[in-house]
């Protein structure tokens, strides 16, 4: 009871030492704000060490995903904010591996850079505390009058969720209330979240006329961009149908406003810009317009036409006028496939141009189109073409399937995996040996880098092996008795064993699955797969200013600037790529039009790795048009391979690392289509420019 009291008054204490320094804040504190931070910090009394990591060692325990409370609450109560800034981001990103209650008394920091850094954890920590949120981080919120602060803090209490949520966020919608631009965006940001969050699970969104009104005012009152694309793309969630929210948006001088207000009326506008042509398209593109879009000057409005032609059921004249005379291959595979969709039979008969086609992508298409038209005798053709991703999108026996497995092309290598997803677990077990040789042949050939076909062999163990050991509680010793002599006896147990020790654990959890009692594998739940050194300090200071310079064939160059203070880790090893020539002759193999593109892989799939390790995720940029980010297939998955944001894409935030922005030829996004090739990308220093 005695350490109880200490604790609180210790806690008590740490408040009004923390609101003394801030002195912004703190001339702000009403008494009735005093019990919410009283709570924030009894929930982590953690008293400062004497002894604080270096910034290098708080950049390096980041990157080891170091689960250390100990040296989190020291890097936490580092004296200066440089320190404290990074090791709050740190435990952010550590998603749980270190305590977040250790990141409540930086919610109060005195440097506001801190509170920003932390203020991501709120979210999180609303789930697993008792504390009344809404309450406590509207009021952290208003009393903020920090930008960035602010703004973290309104999208955190967005994705934070349930009761009392929408009080708390309205206020920080409205301009008089907070003045800064960042903190009502922040908080838009926030209402996006939680309308996205409601309608993914489909759930019901507790007072939603509350949040409609909010979003309402703040649009007819704020002319922000930052506020007003997440406000309407909130709308357009929420269902919301009252023309007043976006009479004014559709004539934004903002395209990236107009575009979201298409989004949310589901309006069609005839736009100078391609993104909310796009928009207008797939909202309220009828026949005629699409007939008219599909001769488009900029190519991706022209393919998006092109592929709505089979969802609208028009007339399948045009589709087919397309696949025999389109000005490019692009726009005539997927007038082809569009066709397919449309009438089979006519798609039949338009197909061996494709099938031939100088360029790979085109027979890949028509791998695609002649699996849905049941074209066998292309496909066997096709199967055994001399491109890897056309060999790939064209296996349909067994034997395909095992030709695949050899490849060095992990791509292809993996569809031949994944045929014997679907196939019978006779199948399985009839080429169990075969399977082993290809597990073995990909672990030799790329380690880690070859997950994706490495985890979908040894799924198909763990399903021929009559599933993963009994885990519930009620199964008796008998039957785990008898599991576990039935699993013994798999022909496949002593070749799969040594994979139970695999560095990378996901490969590692599916071995232990298939051969071991099924809490055996709880201590590899939160384990990473390995990474490359983080690089040194010198290399790091280096980066800073620096830009990428990235030339597209037939279309031109973009610059970019590299964020190396937002993630260091991925900017060098960024700019090691591209210094060794590893992006050069790439291309972009996936284009998803007011989405992403995706680009950089050597084997032009979203499987062939341009890096030689994973990297770390470096997650908390905002995902805006323009910016750049590291495609992943989990967390810590990062290959090198990189996407571009073509539109504010706010529903990857937190998830994805976003490591530059395009500053120049950012219209040049807009042109790119399938198999664009990058020519090279070159490092620009600061020092040159």
């Amino acid at each position: 009871m005695r350490d109880a009291r200490r604790a609180r008054v210790a806690a008590a204490a740490y408040v009004r030492r923390t609101c003394a320094r801030r002195a912004p804040v703190a001339r702000r504190l009403h008494p009735a704000a005093m019990p919410a931070f009283l709570a924030l910090a009894l929930l982590a009394v953690v008293p400062p060490p004497p002894a604080t990591p270096t910034l290098r060692a708080i950049r390096e325990a980041e990157h080891a995903r170091r689960a250390d409370s100990a040296f989190w609450a020291r890097a936490l109560a580092a004296p200066d904010a440089a320190r404290r800034r990074l090791a709050a981001r740190a435990v952010v990103r550590l998603e749980g591996r270190a305590p977040l209650a250790l990141l409540l008394p930086a919610l109060a920091d005195r440097d506001p850079s801190v509170r920003a850094a932390a203020a991501p954890a709120l979210a999180r920590l609303a789930r697993t505390t008792a504390l009344p949120w809404p309450r406590v981080t509207r009021e952290i919120a208003l009393l903020e009058r920090d930008p960035d602060a602010a703004g973290a803090v309104g999208e955190a209490i967005g994705r934070a969720g349930g009761e009392g949520v929408v009080p708390a966020l309205g206020p920080l919608l409205a301009f008089p209330v907070h003045p800064s631009t960042a903190g009502r965006a922040g908080a838009a940001r926030g209402a996006y979240h939680l309308a996205r969050g409601a309608s993914v699970v489909r759930t019901a969104l507790p007072a939603p006329g509350l949040l409609r009104d909010a979003l309402h005012r703040a649009l007819a009152a704020d002319r922000a961009r930052d506020v007003r694309v997440p406000a309407l793309l909130a709308l357009a969630r929420l269902g919301d149908r009252d023309t007043s929210a976006w009479h004014g948006a559709l004539a934004d001088t903002s395209a990236e406003v107009r575009r979201a207000a298409v989004a949310a009326a589901r309006a069609w506008v005839d736009d100078a810009e391609p993104r909310v042509r796009i928009e207008a398209l797939r909202a309220a593109g009828d026949c005629a317009r699409l007939a008219r879009a599909v001769h488009d000057t900029t190519p991706q409005v022209a393919l998006v036409a092109t592929d709505l032609l089979a969802a609208r059921r028009c007339d399948a004249a045009l589709a087919d006028s397309l696949a025999r005379d389109a000005r490019t291959w692009q726009q005539g595979a997927h007038a082809l496939a569009a066709l397919a969709r449309l009438d089979p039979a006519r798609a039949r008969t338009r197909l061996a141009p494709y099938a031939t086609h100088a360029a790979w992508q085109a027979r890949a298409w028509a791998a695609q189109v002649a699996r849905a038209i049941a074209d066998t005798a292309t496909l066997r053709t096709l199967a055994r073409d001399t491109a890897p991703n056309v060999a790939a999108a064209a296996i349909g026996t067994s034997a395909d399937a095992l030709r695949a497995l050899g490849a060095a092309h992990h791509g292809l290598a993996l569809a031949g995996a994944e045929w014997f997803a679907s196939a019978p677990v006779d199948t399985v077990r009839a080429h169990a040996a075969a399977l082993l040789d290809a597990l073995d042949a990909q672990t030799r050939r790329g380690g880690t880098m070859r997950r994706d076909v490495r985890t979908a062999l040894l799924a198909r163990f763990v399903a021929a092996s009559d599933g993963s050991p009994p885990s519930d509680a009620t199964t008796t010793p008998a039957a785990a008795r008898a599991a576990r002599a039935t699993i013994d006896a798999a022909p496949w147990a002593a070749r799969l064993a040594p994979y139970t020790r695999d560095a990378d654990p996901a490969v590692a959890r599916l071995a232990h699955a298939a051969l071991a009692p099924a809490d055996s594998a709880a201590a590899l739940a939160r384990a990473v797969p390995p990474a490359a050194p983080l690089p040194d300090d010198r290399t790091l200071a280096a980066l800073r200013g620096a830009r990428l310079r990235v030339t597209l064939r037939a279309l031109g160059t973009l610059e970019l600037a590299l964020l190396a203070d937002d993630a260091p880790a991925t900017v060098a090893a960024v700019v090691a790529l591209a210094r060794a020539g590893r992006y050069d002759g790439t291309t972009f193999h996936r284009v998803e039009p007011n989405f992403v593109l995706q680009g950089g892989s050597p084997g032009a799939n979203e499987y062939d790795a341009a890096s030689d390790t994973f990297w770390r995720d470096e997650t908390g940029g905002l995902h805006r048009r323009g910016t750049w980010g590291i495609s992943t297939r989990g967390r810590d998955t990062g290959d090198g391979q990189f996407f571009v944001n073509l539109v504010d894409n706010h529903r990857l935030d937190g998830d994805y690392t976003v490591f530059a922005r395009t500053v120049r030829g950012e219209a040049l996004l807009d042109r790119v289509v399938e198999g664009t090739v990058i020519e090279r990308v070159e490092v620009v220093p600061a020092r040159r420019r």
